[in-house]
């Protein structure tokens, strides 16, 4: 278990979390206690304790979303790396079918100027 933690696991993620539900933990308990012991300093921690819980929820939100542009990112950078390979071998193709396409039409001039002029038309007429 321990090699695991050591080589698996996600740490910013443990301690983040970690750290969210402390200071969570720590909020119901200040409330509950102005609450049941000081009920005239219930507005100044529920100001603060909102304000502690709207930056805890902010740094989520915002996780997710840096989260899902990351993803997003390599998966455009996946999708551009396959369209470029795939360039490079239809380049290659187009490479090798001009080389046949000359070597085609240098066969057809040799195989013309063999031919004297009538033989040229016969064979375009046909």
């Amino acid at each position: 278990m321990w090699s695991f933690l050591a080589r698996e696991a996600n740490w910013t993620e443990i301690v983040t979390n970690t750290l969210a539900l402390g200071f969570s933990l720590m909020a119901i308990v200040v409330i509950a206690y102005s609450v049941m012991v000081r009920p005239e300093i219930l507005a100044a921690v529920g100001s603060v304790t909102s304000g502690i819980t709207g930056v805890i929820l902010g740094f989520y939100f915002n996780r997710e979303r840096l989260k899902s542009a990351q993803n997003q990112a390599r998966t455009a950078a996946t999708e551009q790396k396959a369209a470029s390979e795939e360039a490079r071998e239809t380049e290659r193709q187009l490479e090798g079918l001009s080389a046949a396409y000359g070597t085609i039409m240098v066969q057809l001039n040799q195989m013309y100027s063999g031919m004297d002029d009538r033989e040229v038309e016969e064979d375009h007429d046909a």
